[in-house]
């Protein structure tokens, strides 16, 4: 190969974390209600220490996450609704409700995978696309694969074509040593 790259790695933009974490806050909302509701209305002392406990807990964990992220020195980027959802999880499985705490451990999971980075591999043998699940495509699949001024184009045989933009800067991945990469792996 004339450039003596054998792999190049993009980072696809996730236009879609910002839906995510509203949905995810929403959910939290609803379980803090449940809670409250479940705390003054139940008549098991057990369940009621935990219904609170999981309501001081919950918002408790979120402000410390929140304001650790925030932190200039903090060497993690925490996620408040990680913790968050870790609690109510918690809380209900303690109580013994184990379908709420089921469904928002499910929740839960769909949420981190959603906000996930995306990073598209394209290698000497196969091209590795961050779909859920993930999917590995071979270069026989492929008509074309270009990227032009930071988006990405993947033009399959069986005419679907996928477009997402990249958060590469200009100078991590040269456009023109990528495409000719590219272009000498659909021929070979």
């Amino acid at each position: 190969m004339e450039s003596g790259k054998d792999k190049y790695e993009l980072v696809l933009k996730n236009n879609r974390v910002r839906q995510y974490r509203i949905f995810a806050i929403l959910i939290i909302l609803l379980n803090l209600t449940l809670l409250a509701l479940l705390a003054f209305y139940t008549s098991n002392p057990s369940h009621r220490s935990f219904a609170l406990t999981g309501l001081v807990l919950c918002p408790l964990s979120f402000a410390v996450a929140w304001f650790m992220g925030r932190n200039k020195r903090s060497t993690r980027s925490w996620d408040p609704l990680t913790a968050s959802f870790f609690y109510l999880i918690f809380s209900w499985a303690l109580m013994t409700y184990w379908l709420p705490a089921a469904l928002n451990f499910l929740l839960f999971a769909f949420y981190i995978i959603s906000r996930r980075q995306l990073i598209v591999q394209v290698a000497v043998d196969h091209i590795f696309y961050p779909s859920f699940p993930a999917r590995t495509v071979s270069w026989k699949e492929m008509n074309n694969v270009i990227l032009k001024d930071g988006l990405l184009t993947l033009d399959f045989k069986n005419n679907k074509i996928l477009q997402n933009e990249i958060v590469n800067t200009p100078g991590d991945i040269p456009e023109s040593e990528f495409n000719r990469f590219c272009q000498a792996r659909m021929s070979a």
